[in-house]
């Protein structure tokens, strides 16, 4: 069945592609403004993904220097540690309540600054050089609606994202998507040694671990 963009939506591509310089803030305030409901977005959830697929992932608008995208998490379903590439400004607008984690990186050194629960209703603002994981550890399944984009940058602005896989003592440089255990095809270019502390690893272990488990995997 076609899948049509909700009115709501539409007008954000209109605003946004209008728009000659955004921020997170205007971005933010223009989401609000708009009213977006989740059953409106429904149609593009992913709840059943391939589970080699570490969350369910579905663009909805892909535009000269920005995309739109609906992320879908049923239990156990997270991200890889991640940042956004060529992304300048965006947001996570959540429909459920998060697990989120922000990390510092210089180098190939990578640290657990925060850990917190987002709750359902937050428009959280998004960058480039945000170095986030986020997921579902709950047995309730939600959504989450994503924009990144671009003043600068025009193509796929998530192209050129770095995961750090401390689980494989390596840093990919992906075309965009931040699965666990991400497949070849989807990278661009690996680093290897990360130096890390054992409380950001054993944070990171703990929420990789049910995807590895459903994926019989061992994990290090």
């Amino acid at each position: 069945m076609k899948k049509e963009i909700p009115l709501s939506v539409k007008k954000l591509i209109e605003k946004v592609e209008n728009s000659n310089s955004l921020n997170n803030q205007s971005l933010i305030k223009t989401v609000k403004d708009l009213d977006i409901l989740e059953k409106d977005l429904l149609q593009y959830s992913t709840f059943n993904h391939c589970i080699a697929e570490s969350y369910g992932r579905e663009t909805i608008y892909k535009g000269e220097n920005f995309g739109i995208y609906l992320m879908s998490w049923s239990q156990g379903d997270f991200t890889a540690i991640h940042n956004h590439g060529h992304s300048e400004w965006g947001l996570v607008y959540f429909f459920g309540n998060a697990e989120h984690r922000i990390y510092t990186a210089k180098g190939n050194k990578i640290k657990l600054e925060k850990k917190e629960i987002l709750s359902k209703g937050t428009i959280a603002p998004v960058c480039g050089n945000l170095i986030h994981a986020m997921g579902n550890l709950s047995e309730i399944p939600f959504v989450t609606l994503h924009i990144y984009g671009s003043n600068s940058y025009k193509g796929s602005v998530t192209e050129d994202s770095k995961m750090y896989e401390i689980e494989k003592n390596r840093i990919r440089t992906t075309v965009g998507p931040a699965y666990i255990n991400i497949k070849n095809e989807l990278c661009k270019k690996d680093e290897y040694g990360i130096e890390t502390c054992k409380e950001t690893e054993n944070d990171y272990y703990k929420l990789i671990s049910h995807f590895y488990k459903r994926n019989n995997l061992e994990l290090k």
